[in-house]
């Protein structure tokens, strides 16, 4: 089926300017800013959840991987299970924005909790992507006097020789 003239150049003045626009759009910051307020959503969406005992002490956590429209974080809440209780522990926004994950003990994984410096307290392992896809992976150790989570890095962790990290996203 052949479309007349007229209405072959209609449709192709009306493609440029959909393409004026949207480029017009994209260029100016305020415009640009609407746009991803009505084009990407509010919702959390939970990547992954971890549970473990934190210390070794009955220190039972919930450790949740969530992404926002803007940011990647974890989540931990004390877990109180003869009061079917949780409530949030910390907060721990990462720097990235990108999901990754890495080879633990021969598994694919995007979070874990896990006793990496064997000084019996878990650490929160958590991988991630920058901007320019290199992979990070970022690791968190509790430290119960202060009660908190310190960024600290792999580098001076003992890993599993049969843990790697590696690429995805």
């Amino acid at each position: 089926m052949q479309l007349p003239k007229k209405l072959d150049l209609w449709v192709l003045f009306s493609l440029l300017i959909v393409l004026i626009a949207v480029t017009a759009a994209s260029i100016h910051p305020a415009a640009r800013q609407w746009l991803r307020d009505h084009l990407i959503s509010d919702n959390r969406v939970v990547l992954a959840k971890v549970e473990g005992d934190l210390t070794g002490q009955g220190d039972f956590v919930s450790v949740v991987k969530v992404k926002t429209r803007n940011e990647l974080v974890v989540e931990v809440y004390t877990l109180e299970p003869k009061k079917n209780e949780t409530s949030l522990r910390a907060r721990l926004v990462l720097p990235e924005r990108r999901d990754g994950f890495f080879q633990f003990r021969g598994h694919p994984t995007n979070l874990a909790l896990v006793d990496l410096n064997d000084d019996g307290t878990l650490e929160i392992a958590v991988p991630t992507f920058d901007d320019n896809l290199i992979p990070r992976l970022h690791v968190y150790r509790y430290d119960p006097a202060a009660q908190v989570f310190i960024l600290t890095g792999p580098d001076f962790l003992p890993m599993d020789p049969k843990s790697s990290t590696s690429g995805g996203g």
